[in-house]
């Protein structure tokens, strides 16, 4: 292989990238789930879902109950 076939072949595989990224990016998804739509899937999902409150509360009634 010579330097124009290399150089030909990288010149391609950058053109392909950047296509492929450019529609990946461009023709994203537009129906983001809301906050409530997620906070309802993972508490579906057996899991407990808590404010940055609640959960320092937690920690400090934690931290309490063990001295």
């Amino acid at each position: 292989m010579n330097k124009k076939t290399v150089r030909a072949f990288a010149i391609g595989i950058l053109f392909s990238a950047s296509l492929i990224g450019s529609f990946y990016f461009l023709t994203g998804s537009k129906n983001k789930p809301s906050l409530e739509e997620i906070k309802k899937q993972i508490e579906d999902a057996g899991f407990v879902v808590l404010s940055e409150e609640e959960y320092k509360q937690l920690l400090f009634n934690n931290s309490e109950n063990n001295k």
